[in-house]
């Protein structure tokens, strides 16, 4: 069946079935902002590259919101880049690209990113967003370190499920170079024994929890951080590409199941240099 599928999916792709100019956005926050500099980046070397939107103009009610596949709302107007502003093209003759093109597609942009000032302009921190976190977290006074952890409706999407104890031997191992200050970021809340954990690996240091909270505002906080570490979702990877031009980043090695190789080799391709942790 597999051969099958590879099989006509070779011959659509030879009569030019397979949309190759078109970046597609969806899913949550992470994934609006990835897919979105993915639509710049190409824009600026190919004007006939297109932008389907189209995930975003669903009703929730809509059948395809399934246990696999979550109603999310368009956010990226927090940055000021309306849904509106998009003509609505959506590829009605054309497949999109299998899960190992998007791979590829994704490695393209990945190993020639840079963090730069344009990417602060197109996603600029609204002085509300800083106001807040100057407030509630003292940004400006002591240098910290951002851990996200995924938890909740994360992990009902994820092919690679990064579990406690490999997060707690992470951290015991790279403890001694994270700030003196720590913040344990996720979606979900964490349980007493979680907490338990993590305040008797990092005694030296001051550790604070978060769980949940206002997306733009936790996202904002991983960004300005000085190390940020990321979980395997596209939240953090995208606040990773939006740090501060001297924050470092550090992530898993690999982010996806086995089944998405390109996807791994793709965020492989951010860095020339690993951690040398388990």
């Amino acid at each position: 069946m597999k051969q099958l599928r590879l099989l006509i999916r070779l011959v659509l792709n030879l009569f030019g079935l397979v949309d190759k100019k078109t970046i597609w956005i969806d899913g949550g926050f992470g994934s609006q902002i990835i897919g979105y500099m993915q639509y710049v980046t190409s824009s600026h070397t190919n004007q006939k590259v297109k932008c389907d939107i189209s995930f975003f103009k669903k009703l929730k009610s809509d059948s395809d919101f399934t246990d696999n596949l979550t109603f999310r709302e368009w956010q990226l107007d927090y940055f000021g880049i309306d849904l509106g502003s998009f003509k609505d093209h959506k590829s009605k003759f054309r497949l999109r690209p299998d899960t190992k093109a998007q791979g590829l597609i994704l490695e393209k942009f990945l190993s020639n990113f840079k963090k730069n000032i344009e990417w602060q302009k197109i996603f600029p921190l609204k002085n509300e967003t800083i106001k807040l976190l100057k407030n509630n977290y003292q940004i400006n006074e002591q240098k910290y370190t951002a851990i996200h952890i995924r938890k909740g409706d994360f992990l009902k999407f994820s092919s690679l499920k990064i579990n406690d104890s490999q997060v707690f031997n992470f951290v015991k191992s790279i403890k001694h170079i994270l700030n003196d200050k720590i913040y344990f970021i996720s979606d979900d809340l964490f349980n007493q024994n979680y907490i338990n954990e993590i305040k008797k690996i990092c005694n030296d240091s001051h550790v604070e929890f978060i769980g949940g909270g206002n997306e733009f505002e936790i996202h904002a906080l991983m960004r300005e951080s000085d190390i940020l570490i990321t979980s395997n979702s596209m939240f953090s990877l995208s606040a990773a590409l939006l740090q501060k031009a001297e924050g470092v980043s550090i992530m898993p090695k690999y982010f996806y199941g086995v089944d998405f190789k390109e996807y791994n080799k793709a965020v492989g391709t951010l860095s020339n240099w690993v951690v040398l942790a388990k």
